[in-house]
């Protein structure tokens, strides 16, 4: 079989698309009981108990830098930038419009930070990156690109620096598919790493059985060192329906993709900062998608003994549970 061999390429994601699809929707009878113990949120933030104890409310995490920044400015924007930063739960996607949008960054002095950098085709999150790279060695993070510009030769990507494929347009079918995998397996030969921006624009279920159909022949074609890391955007992705349900979908999107070797950077909760309640409930969904150890005790999906939609549920019981994180409103 010659994973190299187009028709062997769509062969394969149909199957898997097939069983993915199975998988997520089957009838399962019983829900997965996960136990874990009262630490587990700081575990997953990876900071300590007294640290956790100082952060309060966090905020949402897509700024705009460039326009609306002015140097020396300690409004909200940093406050809310620096909240995200420290606990590591959120990695905020930046519109880069300006080229001394490093300037902003500067003020935060923390020895490690992540951000997603996205511009409109001016080249500045390129810049930027580059920039951050030489003054910050321990920096790590991404910036976009659009299929079309994907793998060109000026493309130079530091070893810290992540890059994102944005796949805004895509449709489902077989020549949709051809299109996606070539821009995702032109990146994984190219740099060995990808986090995709965002989910295809699917249905729901079709969205989740796509991605992880996507990730399956990313592992089978370049081996299970590639890494790609998956982010979802819940606001443009679920509108018209209610918020609670948009994160039952959103989190069942990222488990799938996660039980599928992918790692979820971000939930992107864009609306949640308005309502306290659903605010920690997402917050503390996010959280244990993140805690990666815990998922060896999950069921075997492949297996047929659990689906996708059931573990979500689980989550969804435990979130609601379990204590909220200190000074939570």
């Amino acid at each position: 079989m010659d994973l190299k061999d187009s028709s062997v390429q769509s062969d394969l994601f149909s199957q898997w698309f097939a069983r993915a699809d199975k998988e997520l929707k089957g009838d399962a009878k019983n829900l997965q009981n996960i136990h874990l113990g009262e630490d587990w949120q700081t575990k997953a933030l990876g900071i300590s108990n007294d640290a956790v104890a100082s952060l309060g409310e966090l905020s949402t995490n897509e700024w705009s830098i460039g326009d609306d920044y002015m140097k020396g400015d300690d409004g909200v924007l940093n406050r809310t930038l620096l909240e995200d930063l420290m606990t590591g739960l959120e990695s905020p996607t930046v519109w880069v419009q300006k080229e001394n949008s490093l300037d902003f960054l500067e003020e935060v002095s923390l020895p490690h930070i992540q951000l997603h950098l996205r511009d409109e085709g001016g080249g500045f999150s390129q810049q930027l990156a580059q920039k951050l790279s030489q003054t910050r060695g321990v920096w790590s993070g991404s910036y976009s690109l659009t299929r079309d510009g994907i793998g060109t030769d000026s493309d130079i990507f530091p070893e810290n620096v992540w890059p994102a494929l944005v796949l805004e347009k895509a449709q489902g079918g077989k020549p949709s598919f051809a299109s996606t995998w070539s821009a995702v397996s032109n990146m994984l030969n190219k740099y060995g790493r990808i986090i995709l921006d965002r989910p295809i624009d699917l249905d729901f279920y079709r969205n989740a059985s796509w991605n992880r159909a996507l990730l399956y022949l990313a592992k089978k074609t370049f081996g299970e060192q590639c890494l790609i890391i998956h982010q979802y955007v819940l606001d443009k992705d679920f509108e018209g329906i209610r918020q609670e349900d948009a994160l039952i979908r959103s989190s069942a999107l990222a488990l799938s993709s996660i039980l599928s070797g992918a790692r979820l950077l971000r939930l992107c909760p864009m609306r949640w900062r308005n309502d306290a309640n659903f605010r920690r409930l997402a917050r503390n969904i996010q959280l244990l998608l993140r805690y990666e150890s815990n998922l060896s005790q999950w069921p075997d999906i492949l297996k047929g003994s659990h689906t996708v939609d059931a573990l979500v549920w689980d989550l969804i019981r435990i979130a609601n549970t379990k204590p909220s994180l200190p000074n939570d409103k």
